[in-house]
């Protein structure tokens, strides 16, 4: 039979789900995201000693998962980012602030962007279809 999870680490896994910028150093989750790295050091010691095996795997799996999503969507953010700024002494891309996005918002930003597009090419298409019928005469 399986053990129902702890509800304060039901809570937890929620919240890396859905406000995974509070588990960043400074955020009010962040002690946390400690305690789930805690639980991936086995030499460490375990301020979760209370927690069953099913509750600390939990956490540790939401842990890794919030972390895999925080890299992808670095990578999205390096591929959509249509201005970098530069760092003037490295003359390399530099992020000057962090944004973490959902699967939702990465779905968003690509929609905006492929809009945009769009937009540019009907309005090239207009003109060319006005410039030909202006060009035919009466």
């Amino acid at each position: 039979m399986s053990e129902e999870l702890n509800a304060g680490i039901k809570m937890v896994i929620d919240r890396m789900q859905t406000n995974p910028e509070e588990f960043e150093f400074g955020g009010k989750m962040y002690e946390y995201a400690n305690m789930a790295a805690e639980l991936m050091d086995k030499s460490a010691h375990q301020r979760l000693w209370f927690l069953s095996a099913a509750d600390k795997k939990a956490l540790v799996t939401a842990y890794t998962d919030m972390h895999k999503q925080r890299f992808t969507t670095g990578v999205v953010q390096t591929i959509f980012d249509p201005k970098p700024e530069y760092d003037i002494n490295m003359d390399r891309p530099v992020r000057t602030k962090r944004n973490i996005i959902t699967s939702q918002s990465m779905v968003e930003q690509a929609t905006k962007l492929l809009n945009q597009e769009f937009d540019k090419e009907y309005d090239k298409r207009i003109e060319e279809l006005n410039a030909k019928t202006s060009n035919a005469g009466p």
